[in-house]
């Protein structure tokens, strides 16, 4: 988490959960904005102090309303796998690594490996404040491929999967999947579609928030299902493997304009309340990895698929109430 974020978002003295749970005490831990710091070489620190630098102008523009183009898109969802995956390895830290995981990257390995996805939505009369949805269940820990990540009066729904949008946005796709007995995942490479189809993704938790999309190559694929026409037409940096930038709003699919613009802005605001209840119903969804990886038995997590659920069905009872 960005020093400048903390400040831009309240006192950086301030005590926050961030999902952070002991499951031996069955409560949540709290501790303050100036604990999120972790150990990191000056090698990585140099390289990320210019991806936040530009995210800081770009989480500006947002919040100001204001046109973005594509490859401000690009940047933010380059900024969102690196606060998404350091969550992830700092809460392993926080939280005593209960689950006992031992990741096998950093950072850096983890931008823009997959396709990724943001929905933006504005809140209405929200205080300054930051929050993230889906860090506090276990199945965040074995995948931590989704999260909602609320900074004042922005809300930015954020995924990254394998296979995640570019079989219906046209390009080369796992045909099948399936998770080996060491735990990797298997598949089959195939020739795209060369056609969008819609919708990208059914947004039933969603359906007023507009999304961005951007396929990323599987790097170390058979290179001629990428070097087509299409996929070079349709491609942000065709040899860095992005695809284009593409907007799903209103039941609409289109390519986004490199020009900026405001077309990726929500046309109204929600509640905070409105954007918990949406927030952690598509979080808690997406993070069951079936709707990640269609190819995958159900549950693939068993008991930690299961615990998912109740803290959904738990959350669900205290919105009633």
């Amino acid at each position: 988490m960005p020093r400048w974020l903390i400040k831009a978002t309240g006192d950086p003295k301030r005590e926050a959960s961030f999902g952070t749970y002991n499951w031996k005490t069955n409560e949540p831990k709290r501790f303050s904005f100036d604990q999120l710091t972790f150990p990191a070489c000056d090698c990585c620190n140099g390289h990320f102090s210019q991806l936040e630098g530009e995210a800081k102008i770009v989480v500006g523009q947002l919040l100001a309303h204001e046109p973005i183009g594509a490859k401000d898109l690009n940047r933010l969802l380059d900024w969102l796998d690196k606060i998404r995956i350091g969550m992830w390895l700092g809460l392993i830290q926080l939280e005593g690594n209960p689950w006992k995981i031992k990741p096998s990257f950093y950072i850096k390995q983890r931008i823009a490996l997959h396709d990724r996805s943001v929905g933006i939505c504005f809140i209405t009369g929200r205080e300054p404040g930051i929050n993230l949805l889906g860090l506090e269940t276990p199945c965040f820990g074995f995948a931590p491929t989704t999260m909602c990540f609320l900074i004042n009066q922005l809300g930015l729904f954020n995924s990254s999967a394998i296979d995640l949008c570019s079989r219906r946005l046209g390009f080369p796709y796992f045909a099948e999947a399936a998770v080996r007995g060491d735990g990797l995942i298997e598949g089959r490479m195939t020739k795209g579609l060369e056609r969008i189809l819609r919708p990208i993704e059914r947004m039933g938790e969603a359906p007023s928030i507009p999304f961005i999309y951007q396929p990323i190559f599987q790097r170390g694929g058979p290179r001629e299902l990428y070097d087509t026409e299409y996929v070079q037409r349709n491609s942000f940096d065709f040899e860095a493997g992005l695809g284009a930038i593409f907007l799903q709003h209103s039941g609409q699919v289109s390519k986004y304009a490199e020009d900026s613009s405001l077309a990726s802005m929500p046309s109204t605001s929600l509640s905070l309340q409105e954007v918990y209840r949406i927030g952690r119903r598509w979080v808690y969804k997406k993070l069951d990895l079936h709707s990640l990886y269609p190819g995958m038995p159900r549950n693939p997590l068993g008991s930690f698929a299961r615990l998912h659920q109740r803290l959904l069905l738990n959350y669900e009872q205290e919105m009633r109430l």
